[in-house]
C-alpha cells in the first residue's frame, strides 16, 4: 500500500491538481524515483560514518527518499527515524510541500523495517531538519552538508546584480547552483538534476566555466526528458567543490572533448539568417525571400516568388538552410536544403546560413550528405539537447570530405 505514496503518486496529484501554467510559473516539478533513484547511484554515501544530505528544493521529498534508501537501518523503527532526522535535511517554500516529503520518509521507514502495525511515532516532530525555507536566502545549512542533492526548479528569472556570467533573464536553476558553491565547504559533493541548456547551450557557457572553476566534475550524463509534462530534457551533474579556484579549468562539458578531422566551420561561413519578421522594416532593394514555409526540406531551391525590401545582410547562391528549431530524437536533428539561382537572398532568422567558401555546389552537396548522417544525429544530440540549433553546433559538426 506504500508503493504509490513512495514511487510517483504526488507526482500524479500535483499534476490532477494544479494547472500545468501554475506549476511553470512555480518550478513545482517533482523529481520522481526513477530520476532520482539513477542520481543517487553516482553517490557513495558512507556506509557507517555519519554525514549531512541536504537537499534545498525538496518538494515533496523525492531525492531525500532515494538518499534514504540507502541509510543504514537502527535497531528499531524509532531508532532509524531518528538517526536519519540527523542526516536528511530539506528546504521547501511550499509547507504542504515539507510535510508530504516528512510523511513519505516515515513510510518508507516503516516499509524498510517491515512494520504494518500502527505506531506511537510522533510524525510532526520526525524529521526537524526537514522545513519551510528560501534555499536562496540560506547559508548555513549548505555549510553543514557533505552531499547537496538539488533539482531545482528551471522557470526564468532575472540574473542577479554583478552576476558575472548574464544579464537580464535567465534560467533559474543556473541561479540556485551557483548560490550552492557560494555556500558550501571545500570538498562537497554535489548531485544535481539541471536542463540540458545549461550543459549545450551558448549562452551559459560562461556560467560553465565559472562553475567548472569552483568544483571539479565527477559526472556528467544526459537523461532525456524531465517529464511529459515539463517537456525539458535534463542531465546528471555530480561535482565537488574545489579547495580554491582553478582558472583553467576545462568549461566542456559534452562528452567527446574534441573531434578529429575537419569539422563544417573549416569549408563553411555559418550565421543565423538577418530578417527578423515583423521587425526588420521594407526598406531598401527588393530582394529574393526565404523563410521556413517556403523552403521544402531537402530540396533544392532555384527559384523563389517570394521577395521582400531589406537593406541588411544578404547572402549570394550556393548555399545551405538549416531549420533552427530542432529537438533531440527527430529522425533528423539539422534539417538542411540548398538555395540555388542568381542575385542575393534575404533569409529570416529561423534558418542558419551554411555558406561555402570555395563558392561551389559540390560543397553545399558534401554538406546535405554529411547532415543526413546517424553520426551527426548521434554528435547534435550530444551537442545541443535544446530546441533550437547553435551557429556554435553547426560549426562544430564534424565533415567527412568524401
Amino acid at each position: 500500500m506504500c508503493d504509490p505514496a513512495l514511487n510517483g503518486e504526488p507526482a500524479r496529484i500535483l499534476r490532477q491538481q494544479i494547472a500545468l501554467a501554475v506549476r511553470r510559473s512555480a518550478g513545482a516539478f517533482f523529481t520522481g524515483s526513477v530520476l532520482a533513484s539513477g542520481l543517487l547511484k553516482k553517490a557513495k554515501l558512507p556506509a557507517r560514518k555519519p554525514i549531512v544530505v541536504f537537499d534545498p528544493t525538496s518538494g515533496a521529498g523525492d531525492l531525500l527518499l532515494a538518499a534514504a534508501r540507502r541509510l543504514p537501518l537502527g535497531m528499531s523503527l524509532q531508532e532509524t527515524i531518528q538517526q536519519w532526522g540527523r542526516t536528511l535535511q530539506g528546504l521547501d517554500l511550499q509547507s504542504e510541500f515539507v510535510a508530504a516529503a516528512r510523511a513519505r520518509l516515515l513510510l518508507l521507514a516503516r516499509q524498510r523495517h517491515r512494520v504494518t502495525d500502527s505506531t506511537d511515532v510522533d510524525w510532526p516532530t520526525a524529521f526537524p531538519l526537514i522545513r519551510t525555507g528560501d534555499a536562496l536566502r540560506e547559508r548555513m545549512l549548505y555549510r553543514s552538508a557533505d552531499f547537496i542533492l538539488i533539482n531545482p526548479p528551471f522557470s526564468p528569472t532575472s540574473a542577479r546584480v554583478g552576476c558575472e556570467w548574464a544579464s537580464g533573464n535567465v534560467n533559474s536553476a543556473a541561479v540556485f547552483l551557483e548560490h550552492v558553491l557560494n555556500c558550501v565547504l571545500p570538498s562537497t559533493r554535489i548531485l544535481a538534476i539541471l536542463p540540458e541548456v545549461l550543459r549545450t547551450g551558448t549562452r551559459y557557457a560562461k556560467w560553465r566555466r565559472l562553475i567548472s572553476q569552483r568544483a571539479e566534475r565527477l559526472a556528467v550524463e544526459s537523461c532525456g526528458i524531465f517529464d511529459n509534462s515539463a517537456d525539458v530534457d535534463v542531465f546528471f551533474l555530480v561535482l565537488k567543490t574545489r579547495l580554491k579556484i582553478c582558472p583553467g579549468a576545462s568549461a566542456n562539458w559534452l562528452r567527446r572533448d574534441s573531434q578529429p578531422g575537419s569539422m563544417v566551420s573549416d569549408y563553411f561561413n555559418i550565421t543565423v539568417g538577418p530578417v527578423v519578421p515583423y521587425r526588420a522594416p521594407h526598406t531598401g532593394p527588393r530582394r529574393r525571400y526565404v523563410h521556413p514555409r517556403n523552403v521544402p526540406t531537402w530540396k533544392v531551391v532555384r527559384r523563389t516568388t517570394e521577395t521582400r525590401r531589406f537593406d541588411g545582410t544578404v547572402f549570394i547562391p550556393p548555399f545551405v538552410v538549416i531549420r533552427r528549431t530542432s529537438r533531440p530524437g527527430d529522425k533528423f536533428r539539422a534539417v538542411a536544403a540548398e538555395v540555388h539561382g542568381a542575385g542575393p537572398v534575404a533569409v529570416e532568422n529561423h534558418l542558419i546560413v551554411c555558406s561555402p567558401k570555395d563558392g561551389t555546389i559540390k560543397q553545399c552537396r558534401l554538406l546535405i550528405k554529411a547532415l543526413k548522417r546517424q553520426q551527426t544525429n548521434r554528435f547534435l544530440d550530444d551537442h545541443i539537447r535544446c530546441r533550437h540549433l547553435t551557429v556554435r553546433a553547426i560549426k562544430e559538426i564534424p565533415l567527412v570530405k568524401r
